[in-house]
């Protein structure tokens, strides 16, 4: 049986984290160990966690004596950490019941498989939207090589949700200094490694309110490349920190295809970054969109003109 470390970064979490905790003691996997490093909170957040260690034994409580800031407390939370796979986990979301079990069926001998989530407001009411829908992938990619073509464009490997080896994760840290997602790099590192899985079945109920560190725009198609073409234009340095992921990942050892893939992305980000062949780079991005988004082509052929007004002229529809 493989040991499960649920890692819990925790600051300022009073409103929401009793709610999570109570999802993840009702999970129908129950052999874990639940891992929390609190970054040195100010509210009740403390309080409310020893409550909960003298109730389930599984539970161990860190405190850092002052804020490191999420991305060392990660670091630390995850050398914390003993099991064969860790699990990350957000504060204020709400697991399903078979959150891990249903993780723990589908690695296989992969190092990450993340799955979907529901979208709830900030009173857990859903939003009848899931993370897929939000992203517009209506095809969800079913090998590694086509979660690796969508993730050099964009993340969907959703950290909340997802389980990673433990092997993975000590191979990639400590996170590079200017790496601003530790999901997203770790994820990528997976797709070059042992490979990536992903099941469209959602396992938590995703929080969206304005506490939230990360926070999505709805996915458009047209509305997406009107962005690409005005940062491109008007912010280019928007792009660097996903050109400086890709050239970390550049150097680690990947096959000749992952190569090829990531070589492709690179050069599509520094042409955007540095405002050169912005027409060829936008028109490669719909070139590939069924790769990136893993949709079908039907609105693209009936939009088309709409697609190169707004690319090339930045017409608003």
């Amino acid at each position: 049986m493989p040991k499960v470390s649920i890692a819990l970064a925790t600051y300022n979490g009073e409103q929401y984290v009793k709610e999570q905790l109570d999802s993840i003691r009702d999970q129908t996997f129950s052999d874990f160990e639940l891992v929390i490093c609190d970054d040195s909170s100010k509210d009740s957040t403390r309080e409310i966690l020893a409550e909960y260690q003298q109730k389930d034994s599984r539970i161990k409580i860190y405190h850092n004596k002052t804020n490191l800031g999420f991305k060392k407390n990660f670091e630390k939370l995850i050398s914390l950490c003993s099991g064969d796979y860790i699990a990350f986990c957000d504060q204020d979301d709400i697991w399903h019941k078979n959150h891990l079990e249903i993780l723990l069926n589908e690695i296989g001998s992969n190092d990450c498989v993340g799955a979907n989530s529901s979208f709830v407001d900030s009173n857990g009411i859903d939003l009848q939207t899931s993370m897929t829908q939000y992203l517009l992938i209506q095809s969800v990619p079913t090998n590694n090589t086509e979660i690796y073509n969508h993730e050099v464009f964009g993340n969907m490997i959703q950290g909340t949700a997802s389980l990673f080896s433990r092997d993975l994760i000590t191979n990639v840290l400590p996170l590079p200094e200017d790496i601003k997602f530790h999901d997203y790099w770790i994820a990528l590192n997976a797709c070059i490694r042992n490979g990536c899985k992903y099941v469209n079945i959602p396992i938590l109920d995703y929080r969206r309110h304005l506490g939230n560190v990360t926070e999505y725009e709805k996915f458009s198609f047209f509305k997406t490349i009107r962005k690409i073409n005005l940062l491109s234009k008007n912010r280019p340095e928007y792009y660097k920190d996903n050109i400086c992921m890709l050239r970390h990942l550049q150097k680690k050892e990947m096959s000749k295809t992952h190569r090829i893939i990531l070589s492709k992305a690179l050069k599509f980000y520094e042409n955007l970054a540095s405002n050169k062949q912005r027409i060829q780079s936008l028109l490669f991005y719909i070139a590939n969109y069924k790769k990136i988004t893993r949709t079908n082509y039907s609105h693209i052929l009936a939009f088309g003109f709409r697609v190169l007004s707004v690319a090339i002229f930045g017409i608003r529809y």
